[in-house]
This record gives structure tokens, sequence and C-alpha cells, in this order.
């Protein structure tokens, strides 16, 4: 619609009945039942008539979605055309029924009918009687939203509610698709060859030579099929296992829904099930087979679990290293090249994922460039243990000398003090009738907050003098500790980079030849290291580099040119 269009319909001079546009509907159900298609048909009809009928607008066809719920647009394919149509300027306006066929969703209906107005369609929503070109739409829209979202958030209630009941009287709910089962009125019916399929998965799964993972890959090679023809994933047979029907019992409440509007749901602890024996679910496993099969899956999966966790420390530098371009930790790989062997190396995340050039261009680090800087740290840090620590203890004990720590905290101390008195003072005063209550109230407010912010003082120099000592003993233990390990050690090792480095920061000049580290120990204050990585065995050297003499040359020189002439 062009803005003086616009204008004059948010003036009131005109409807939008008057103007001449190009008109689309849309229609919804929300399940694909007999009744609600014979609704949906006799909306197409209606509204196709409707549109026609009026002399100034133009038929532009129809969007339909036909057994989607209108909680969220996301799965609505048919609105989702609408809306991309309607950025391509194909129609002026949208008539639909009710703001509950729109959207059920308040977000929905206020996101997408603005989105609409920006490109110039509006909405009118018929028996709500709002047009979203009027300048108060917004707030009816919001409104009336706020209402057919509730009435959702209801019915959502009452499901739960319901299958709540059915499930503590033992109703045998779902469709008819639990594999290896028929669903016969309230009773199932096993269907034998699925049956086969399920023993057998029981069967090998509780042997232990194969996971679900290998079996269903077996299942798979063979042929064998889920209900709606796919194979049988890692993640059914999981399910199966986990499903205490397939050992003659009634299963109920095993999943939850967190939020009504996603209907997104997750599974409950197995505590929560509602569990017992039901002579109208026949068995096809044993009990005793059904629980060695959960134990072993528990097991399994208790083992995977610690392994993950294991495997995030395995090596010793996971976790250390620290992209200081980026923020990001640094990832593990192995080089494998003729010249250096294996090669345990090192890249930030980010040129992982990116490359150099969209990524990040920090240099690759090698474990035993870093293993070297390490040791040179660690054994300075030996070396002249004395002098360090004592330099160190002498930098905080000024620091502690600078802030006189003892006598702040007593004038802080005597400020409360004063303050508390006057206090006291101004309360007498009130008694005795010296001073209003309004008066009272305003001075102590006062006294209170100064009081307060004096305590705050106090809290944070309390809190620097711990932290200084707590520095001091920080950096004597960890001299000691360094000592130990390098005894026990023999020296360096991995072990002893593993145990004692919290962070590693790693920074560069661009070229990767010019590397910075910031080595952060767990007991120690920062150590920052400049490290120039040595040229490669391609870049040219100089004689002396190499140790050759030009007398050396010159003979090397001679004996390739009679070795070039023989062959000539």
């Amino acid at each position: 619609m062009d803005i003086r269009s616009l204008e004059e319909v948010q003036a009131g001079s005109k409807s939008i009945f008057d103007l001449p546009l190009k008109v689309a509907y849309y229609a919804r159900v929300s399940t694909d039942k007999d009744e609600q298609l014979n609704s949906l048909e006799n909306q197409k009809a209606y509204y196709a008539e409707y549109i026609r009928t009026n002399p100034n607008w133009t038929f532009e066809g129809g969007y339909v979605d036909e057994g989607i719920t209108g909680t969220s647009a996301a799965k609505r394919e048919q609105f989702l055309q609408m809306i991309a149509d309607a950025q391509q300027g194909r129609f002026d306006l949208i008539v639909t029924k009710e703001i509950s066929r729109f959207a059920r969703n308040t977000l929905d209906s206020i996101r997408y009918t603005r989105e609409l107005l920006r490109c110039g369609v509006g909405v009118f929503f018929q028996n709500d009687n709002i047009n979203t070109f009027d300048r108060d739409a917004e707030l009816r829209l919001t409104i009336m939203s706020s209402i057919a979202q509730d009435e959702v958030r209801k019915i959502s209630e009452r499901t739960r509610f319901g299958f709540k009941r059915a499930q503590e009287n033992s109703v045998l709910l779902g469709q008819n698709n639990l594999y290896g089962y028929n669903k016969t009125g309230q009773r199932l019916e096993v269907v034998e060859p699925e049956a086969a399929v399920v023993r057998e998965v029981f069967e090998r799964y509780v042997q232990g030579e194969l996971g679900l993972r290998a079996i269903a890959n077996d299942l798979d090679r063979r042929g064998v099929r889920g209900r709606q023809g796919k194979p049988l994933s890692y993640a059914t047979l999981q399910g199966m296992l986990r499903n205490p029907k397939y050992k003659g019992c009634y299963a109920g409440r095993r999943y939850g829904t967190r939020d009504y509007r996603d209907g997104r749901t997750y599974r409950l602890h197995a505590d929560k099930w509602l569990v017992h024996q039901d002579e109208r679910i026949p068995a096809i496993v044993t009990p005793d087979l059904w629980e060695d099969a959960n134990r072993l899956l528990d097991e399994r999966g208790e083992r995977m679990r610690s392994h993950a966790q294991a495997s995030q420390n395995r090596y010793a530098y996971s976790g250390k290293l620290i992209c200081a371009k980026h923020g990001t930790s640094f990832h593990r790989h192995v080089y494998k090249s003729k010249r250096r062997g294996d090669a345990e190396a090192w890249n930030c995340r980010m040129y992982r994922l990116k490359g150099k050039k969209e990524g990040c261009d920090s240099p690759t680090l090698y474990s035993d460039e870093l293993d070297c800087i390490l040791e040179r740290v660690f054994s300075e840090l030996l070396d002249d243990k004395a002098a360090v620590i004592s330099e160190y203890l002498a930098d905080l004990k000024s620091c502690g000398a600078q802030a006189d720590f003892l006598s702040e905290l007593r004038r802080l101390d005597a400020e409360a003090d004063a303050l508390r008195a006057k206090q006291e003072k101004l309360l007498e005063l009130t008694l005795e009738g010296l001073v209003s209550k309004e008066e009272f109230k305003r001075r102590n407010d006062g006294y209170s907050s100064d009081l307060d912010a004096l305590a705050e003082r106090r809290d944070g120099l309390s809190r620097a003098k711990a932290s200084l000592s707590r520095r001091a003993r920080e950096m004597e233990a960890l001299a000691k500790e360094i000592d130990a390990q390098w005894q026990e050690n023999h020296g360096f090792s991995r072990e002893m980079a593993k145990a004692m480095v919290d962070r590693v920061v790693v920074g560069s000049d661009g070229a990767g030849s010019n590397i910075t580290l910031d080595i952060f120990l767990k007991l120690a204050p920062r150590f920052h290291v400049d490290y120039e990585r040595p040229r490669r065995r391609n870049h040219v050297l100089s004689l002396d580099e190499i140790h050759i003499s030009q007398a050396q040359v010159s003979r090397l020189e001679k004996g390739a040119l009679e070795r070039i002439r023989k062959k000539l």
C-alpha cells in the first residue's frame, strides 16, 4: 500500500474496503481430522468469495496450513511462504478469521504484523475487527494475542492433567507405533517378527561383545527396518532397552514438558516413572534379561562419562593454552612430516574452524617448544629461588607498609564508634521531645549510611591484608612444590607442567616468529616470556651459522665443477 492511502486509512477518511488493494487470505486448522478439514474447505471457499465480492479488491489467492498448531510459526510452511511473498510485494492485505488462526504466540503476532507493515502489507482479523493499518491496532492486537496465548496455556494444562490422571489409572496411551507390538483397544499384542528382533537386540547387548551402535549397523546391513521404513538407529535401540513395556510392565509419566509454547519434552528420571506389572502387556523379554541389559547400559554410560571427563585433561597442555587475540583455547593435533616425524602441536580454536585468513593468525605451538620454555622458567625459579622469593616478599611487604593496614583499620573503627555515639545521642534527644520524628529519621538514616560505608571499607582492607599474606604463603609453597617435583622427576616433566601451570596466554607479532607467552602458575605471579622461534632449515644461512670456512667452500666448488666436466 502506498503512503498516501495508508495516511487516509489512519486518518479515518477511508476504510480498507474503499481502497484498490491486492488481497490474499490465510487459513489454518490445528488437526487433520475430517471435521476440521471440512471446516478448512469452508474457510477457503468463504474467503475466496468474500474477497471477490468487494469491487475494489483483487483476489491474489490464499495460504493454508493443515493439521499444524498455531503456538509457533516455525513449523507452518504456508505461513512462512506468505511472509516471503509479502516481502516481494505480491499483495497489500491479508484477511484471516481471527488472531488465534494467525498466531497463538504474542511475540509471533507482534513480530510478523510489524514485519508485514514494513513491507506495506496489513492484516485484517475479521472476527476481532482489527486492521493493523490502524494506529491503535498494535495495542488491541497485543491484548487479544495475550488472551489467545493464555488459552493455549489453559488447553495445555488441561491436556497434561488428563494425561496424568489417565496414567495414574493405567490407561494405555499413545499411537500404534511401539516396535514389537500392535495396539488393540486397551491391550498390546505381540508382533512376532518384530519381537524376534527385540529379543535379538537384548540378548546380543547383554552378551557384551557388541555395543548398540554396532548392533544397529548390523541390523541395517541385514535390511531390518522400523515401522516407518527407516533403519533402527542407536537412539531407537537405546529407547528399546529402556522401555519397561518389553518386560510386560505398564510404563507411564516417562516424559515431561517444560514450556507449553515450544512443546519440547525431556525424559524424567526413572524414579518418577509409573511402572508396574500389567497383564494387558505381554512380555517380549524376561524381567531378568531386561534388568541385565539396563545394568550394562548404566555401567557403560558411566564409563563413557568418566572417560569424557578424563580425556579433557589427557594431555599436559589441554585447556591451558589461551589465544590472546580471541580468548579461545588452543586445540591439539599431530603434524606428520618426514623432517620432524610426528609432532604434537597446538592451534587456536578459531584457526581450526576458519583457517588463518578468516579465523586466527596466532602461531602454531609445538609441545616440545613449550617443554623447553617451561623447563627454563622452572629452572630459573629454582636456581634463583631465594632471590625471587625475597624480591617478591619484599614487594608484598612494601605494599603492606604503604597501605599501613593496622592504622587504617583503627581509624575506621574510631569513626564507626563516633557515629554510633551520635546515633545514641540523637535517640535521647528524640525521646526528650527535642528532635522531631522526621528529623530523627533523616539524621539516623544518614548515620546508618555512613556506618555501612565504613564497614564496607573495613571489609575491603581486611580482604587486602589477607590477600597479601596468602600470596606470600603461596609463593613460598610454589618454590617448595617445584623443588619437590624437580627432584621426583629428575628435572622437568609434562606432569610437572600439568600440575603447576594454570594457563598460558599466547600472542605473536603476526608473522609467527616472535611469540609472547604470559605464563600463569597456580601458586605464583605471572611470568612473561618473549620467544623468538629459530629460523627454518630452508632459510639461507651464513657461513658462520653453519661453521664452514671459505677455503672449504672453494674446495667444494672445485670438486663440483670437476664432476660436471666429467658428466659433459
